[in-house]
């Protein structure tokens, strides 16, 4: 069942994904979160965990929105279900397979990484696996990569106003390349975190 709100938006999705493709993300901003609202309790109740729930609802995102800004297909008639069905399979897949896969988000970078129980080590020997796996991978990614998280991701410069400066010819070009170069930094990470043997950690 649909909330109001979202019904309102899920009308007039294809205007707010054509603003996207565009630049203009505000109506994706608020059809993500209020998405996130609806999907919450059932994500909850199908994970028993509120984060991982999130965690899937985020991973799926990144798929809605390669698939739907970037590549501009023809919306699924139950977008809510389209999604939910994402996370739902993402759910399966994780309790198939160990180490889960890192969950990707096209909004905030720093929740990417904050699960920890799935390692075979303690917290904080993981959240210092974690830091040494983005480090080297940060400095592996290519240099145009490395501009662009830094200048979008590190000081929160709008991808439309770096479009031109960093030589992209157009908005649409710059999405593409955010996509690629963070979906390769993830995957870079994850193979590091899956060939990294625990480093043990004493208190000083």
């Amino acid at each position: 069942m649909l909330t109001k709100r979202l019904s309102m938006i899920l009308n007039d999705l294809e205007h707010v994904l054509e603003a996207a493709a565009k630049g203009d993300e505000r109506g994706y901003r608020l059809f993500f979160t209020t998405l996130w609202r609806d999907l919450k309790p059932a994500l909850t109740r199908l994970t028993n965990s509120e984060q991982t729930g999130k965690d899937l609802f985020l991973s799926s995102m990144i798929t809605f929105w390669e698939v739907f800004v970037v590549q501009q297909k023809p919306l699924p008639n139950n977008v809510k279900g389209y999604v939910f069905a994402i996370c739902r399979n993402g759910w399966y897949a994780q309790k198939r397979w160990a180490p889960r896969e890192i969950s990707q988000d096209p909004f905030n970078m720093s929740e990417q990484f904050s699960d920890a129980g799935s390692y075979p080590f303690r917290e904080e020997e993981a959240r210092y696996q974690r830091q040494r796996a983005m480090a080297i991978a940060l400095e592996e990614a290519t240099e145009k990569c490395q501009c662009l998280f830094e200048q979008h991701i590190e000081r929160g410069i709008a991808l439309k106003d770096l479009e031109k400066p960093l030589g992209y010819p157009s908005y649409q070009a710059i999405v593409q390349a955010k996509y690629n170069c963070k979906k390769r930094l993830i995957a870079r990470v994850f193979q590091l975190l899956q060939k990294q043997k625990p480093v043990i950690l004493t208190a000083k």
